[in-house]
């Protein structure tokens, strides 16, 4: 990929644009008191802020973002892990989910020398502690790089691109290149609240030129990032007028809207994570014939945690996308493919013993290959509660009816293209049960599970034309689910 060639041929411009971008992510938290403000000092009334020194500004600038909502948020999901034996079952199946991998090394001989290990980098192999403590030491290495003018409650932070790019072991054309990316460069931080000296909320804009590229907020409470893409756009735009001809990166001719992550994180013990979508962003990249709309919605995809009442939460609400992009066969024959939805909604609730699922709902999901229909999708909205009976046997009940369709054609062998498969192939898939169905699993070796309270429940299957299931179970029977083709059954004697 092109940010990994950029990493391992231009560790300084690498450098500036990662680290200057989190630089005055957050500026809350601690901090001394340098006695005073900077800059013009300001004008007029007394502002919030007034008491800011530099000092308390710049030591502050991880901690707002990291130290208070996000850590809350960190270990209320922890807490909710650790807790539910569901949930651990999860992560041991898919790894240790509170382990990020470790950063890349060749950063900065500073910041590893800053954080006392002297190897030159970050090491992959050190904790995640380790390496947070190498980052917030070269943040804070930078920040100090800076200069500081004040306006009101307002301050610009001004990287010194000249001693933030310096270095003995580097070419001067490097340093040239990191110079000239670094120069169009600014934050504007705007403090909200204060408490004393110290800064406890605060709204921070990355600009390129006059452009905003990244803004991020916090509370003690909460927090969030936002990129801006028409901002992006520019900042790539830099990059490519000082990189190298061959880490030029492709740029859309078209980025518009915004990505947010916030989170709300009141104690330890509570913690919401949500992506949402503030503005609709459309993507279009005619060198790779990429042309992307997805629709604003406040909340495309939200985790939230209750350490105290051992519970999750995970929210969906997908918005009208529309993808269109290009592809080839096996001889080189490039074909259009075009994806839409007009929503994915839901929500799922898990404690320790349940699995609760409300509005699942899946809106005309569509995959069109070279003008063909590909695939065709649809889930009415659906509500389930999965648990466990006294004998740990899982119950699924149906809170409201179940309606699924699935239609696909094998298209220029696009869906399958294993030896054998066909660009004719095709696929039905429909399935169906009343609300107030229970199925319930009566024997977990054969894979048993039998239909109690409404009924019936249907499942139909068919290949290329031919029906490979078709099961319809009325109430009160038992059905085996062990093959590809479920069949009725007789219950085991205790049922």
């Amino acid at each position: 990929m092109q940010a990994q060639r950029l990493l391992r041929k231009n560790s300084l411009l690498a450098l500036a644009m990662s680290t200057i971008i989190t630089a005055t992510a957050g500026c809350g938290g601690g901090g001394g008191d340098d006695g005073g403000t900077t800059g013009n000092g300001g004008s007029g009334s007394p502002s919030i802020g007034a008491n800011v020194g530099e000092t308390q500004l710049k030591s502050g600038v991880l901690t707002g973002l990291t130290g208070g909502p996000t850590g809350n948020f960190t270990a209320t999901i922890t807490q909710v892990i650790n807790k539910s034996s569901a949930l651990r079952e999860l992560q041991t199946e898919s790894g240790n989910i509170g382990n990020l991998p470790g950063l890349p090394s060749g950063f900065s001989a500073r910041a590893a020398t800053r954080a006392g290990d002297g190897s030159g980098g970050f090491d992959p192999n050190a904790s995640n502690q380790e390496n947070i403590q190498a980052i917030a030491n070269l943040i804070d290495d930078i920040v100090e790089q800076s200069t500081v003018t004040r306006n009101g409650n307002t301050y610009v932070i001004d990287p010194d691109e000249s001693r933030i790019c310096s270095s003995p072991d580097v070419p001067v054309s490097d340093i040239n290149q990191c110079t000239n990316f670094l120069s169009p460069m600014t934050m504007v931080v705007t403090v909200n609240a204060t408490n004393g000296n110290n800064v406890t909320a605060a709204t921070t804009d990355f600009l390129y030129g006059n452009s905003v590229f990244l803004q991020t907020d916090f509370t003690p409470t909460t927090a969030y990032f936002e990129i801006r893409l028409d901002g992006s756009k520019a900042l790539l735009a830099g990059y490519n007028q000082v990189a190298d001809p061959e880490d030029v990166v492709d740029i859309p001719a078209v980025m518009q809207g915004s990505v947010r992550f916030a989170i709300d994180a009141p104690t330890q013990q509570q913690g919401k994570l949500t992506l949402s979508i503030p503005n609709t962003v459309v993507l279009k990249d005619t060198t790779e014939g990429i042309d992307m709309t997805l629709a604003a919605t406040n909340n495309l995809l939200s985790l939230s945690a209750n350490a105290a009442a051992e519970t999750a939460e995970l929210e969906v609400g997908i918005g009208a996308l529309s993808l269109l992009f290009s592809d080839e066969d096996d001889y080189g024959n490039r074909f259009p493919v075009h994806l839409t939805l007009d929503a994915i909604r839901g929500k799922i609730d898990v404690n320790d013993t349940q699995l609760r699922i409300t509005g699942l709902t899946l809106d005309s999901i569509k995959l069109t290959v070279d003008g063909q229909t590909a695939l065709d999708m649809a889930l009415a909205p659906f509500s389930a509660l999965l648990e466990a009976d006294a004998s740990n046997l899982g119950v699924v009940t149906f809170n409201s009816a179940l309606n699924f369709a699935l239609d696909t054609t094998n298209v220029n062998n696009y869906l399958d293209d294993d030896p054998g498969s066909a660009p004719t192939d095709t696929l039905k898939v429909r399935a169906s049960a009343p609300a107030g169905a229970v199925l319930s699993e009566v024997d977990d070796i054969s894979n048993t599970v039998k239909l109690t309270g409404q009924g019936p429940l249907t499942l139909s299957v068919e290949e290329n034309g031919v029906s490979t299931a078709n099961l319809i179970l009325p109430t009160g029977a038992c059905a085996n689910l062990s093959s590809a083709t479920p069949t009725i059954t007789a219950c085991p004697a205790s049922q």
